[in-house]
């Protein structure tokens, strides 16, 4: 900082020097400090101007600024304004103070003596950056500002289909989050691969099951039993939902088949960690960010009405097609993936299918072909 001070003699003295370069901001670079009384006029009413020459010829004036704080009991300080020219240009410039108060028509006027200051040469953005420079990049600041609300814009729109898609995804199973049931509503039929609806469904349910609920589970052949009276069971009404040992989910169909799946808690935790990689992450960092984490009795009841659904029950060809793509995610070229993991895969060979021969057993044997009846006239029988 370069401090200026007018004296009892009206001279300008430098009493702190600082090199001023050419693009300098002057308001941070010169601070003159002026007497609270200069003569008989009070600086605090009165007005500073700073008359200058700079160094390409070219006369000019800039308003000083009074600053709240004084400097001291004595001296007011003054800076110059941001609009200033004074290092425009480099050289030797010749500066004094004009001080006004009073009336306008009859003001007193004090003046300084001179006061030389140069300016040094010095690289600054003008010579690196024109104007025409400027120009371009605030184009491409706008530019881009456009992109990046289409973009904002497009995502808002995806996001917001995606959300529909989810919502109908389900096809016609719907979860109640009330009392934590999916049913199968009536409002989308079941269809098989023609068309033509099914009506197969009689009945359908899931649930949490909690420990004074269950007596029974055998997890080899899946069968578990439940309590008869209901009544007694005060775990679910209390809402403890740390007592939820397992999930259930089961359908009846018009024919009369029945078929249930229960998952214990630690079997549903064990799918989840196999299945859900945003899972895996949440237990290994101690984080939130998955379903599995904020909702997980919600992400459990979803595991085993799908489960059931995609091995046991009758599906149209939409919900076979929502429960294969359930979770999946599709890029702006239409290239779909499973963000999470990869689906679920069923491990069970089928019972049916024909076991296929190794490759070292050589191509399997063509059946013969069955000889054609031989046309037999029955005039000469």
């Amino acid at each position: 900082m370069l401090y200026i001070k007018l004296d009892e003699s009206m001279n300008l003295v430098i009493t702190k020097n600082e090199p001023i370069y050419r693009g300098d901001h002057m308001n941070q670079k010169i601070t003159y400090l002026i007497p609270i009384m200069v003569g008989d006029i009070d600086m605090l009413t009165a007005t500073v101007y700073l008359s200058f020459v700079r160094a390409d010829g070219t006369a000019d004036i800039a308003l000083l600024v009074r600053e709240e704080e004084p400097y001291n009991e004595r001296y007011y300080q003054y800076h110059l304004p941001v609009t200033t020219t004074l290092s425009r240009f480099p050289g030797e410039i010749c500066t004094f103070l004009q001080i006004f108060s009073g009336p306008p028509r009859h003001p007193i006027i004090a003046k300084s003596g001179e006061c030389m200051l140069r300016v040094m040469d010095s690289k600054n953005m003008d010579e690196y950056i024109t104007d025409r420079n400027l120009r371009m990049v605030y184009e491409m600041q706008r530019y881009m500002e456009d992109k990046v609300e289409k973009v904002e814009a497009t995502l808002t729109e995806r996001i917001d289909k995606t959300d529909e898609a989810v919502a109908a995804k389900a096809d016609n199973i719907v979860f109640d989050p009330e009392d934590s049931t999916i049913q199968l509503v009536s409002t989308v039929e079941v269809k098989d691969e023609e068309g033509n609806p099914t009506g197969e469904y009689e009945k359908m349910n899931c649930s949490a099951v909690y420990q004074d609920e269950i007596v029974d589970y055998n997890p080899i052949t899946g069968e578990c039993q439940f309590v008869t009276e209901f009544s007694a069971c005060e775990q679910r009404n209390n809402g403890e939902t740390d007592k939820i040992v397992g999930y259930y989910a089961w359908f009846r169909l018009k024919s009369g088949f029945t078929k249930e799946l229960y998952m214990s808690k630690n079997e549903v935790l064990n799918h989840a960690k196999k299945y859900s990689q945003s899972y895996r992450y949440d237990l290994n960092d101690n984080k939130n960010s998955s379903k599995w984490s904020t909702d997980f009795d919600a992400m459990a009841l979803k595991t085993v009405i799908k489960l059931l659904l995609s091995k046991w029950g009758i599906l149209s060809i939409e919900m076979q097609k929502a429960i294969q793509d359930d979770q999946k995610t599709f890029d702006e070229d239409g290239n779909e993936s499973y963000g999470d993991n990869e689906p679920d895969l069923d491990d069970e060979p089928d019972p049916f299918a024909t076991p296929a021969l190794e490759d070292n057993q050589g191509a399997a044997e063509t059946p013969a072909e069955e000889e054609e009846p031989e046309d037999v006239d029955i005039e000469d029988m």
